[in-house]
């Protein structure tokens, strides 16, 4: 048995024998498993899907337009991923994730704007202009707020 003296020093120079058995070895990295890419296409799609769906049927006609824009938004990050040879990987998928999930913001808040501004009795063309003008500033603040969190 050791005295607590002596069992400082020991402790201090790392002299404790004892033994190390390795029973796994892994290295992991920043890319994922194909499985793992392929279940995060999966989950992507179907958000996706689930979103579309909410927008067109909330919103009916605008609510089509941004679904088909939203889609162009994905499809345009994917293909700009593609060519530069980008890897998919979790935060890659974040990322895309939460770029298609600040547009959908975006949308939401201009539709909200207009249609406020329709019940206060505003023509269609000035409850447009006023919506635009009252949802620029959030918008502009929630992407600020993440490129400077980026």
């Amino acid at each position: 048995m050791y005295h607590s003296c002596n069992l400082s020093l020991i402790l201090k120079s790392g002299a404790i024998p004892a033994t190390i058995e390795v029973l796994e070895e892994r290295q992991v990295g920043a890319s994922l498993g194909p499985e793992l890419q392929q279940q995060g296409v999966y989950a992507i799609l179907a958000g996706l899907l689930l979103v579309l769906l909410f927008m067109w049927g909330y919103y009916r006609n605008p609510g089509m337009i941004a679904c088909i824009a939203l889609v162009l938004n994905g499809i345009f990050m994917l293909a700009m991923m593609s060519f530069f040879g980008f890897a998919l990987t979790l935060p890659g998928i974040a990322g895309f994730i939460l770029t298609l999930g600040m547009a959908v913001d975006a949308n939401v808040l201009i539709y909200e704007r207009l249609r406020e501004e329709r019940e206060r009795g505003a023509s269609l063309l000035q409850a447009i202009r006023n919506g635009y003008d009252r949802a620029l500033p959030t918008i502009i603040d929630t992407h600020l707020s993440s490129i400077f969190t980026a």
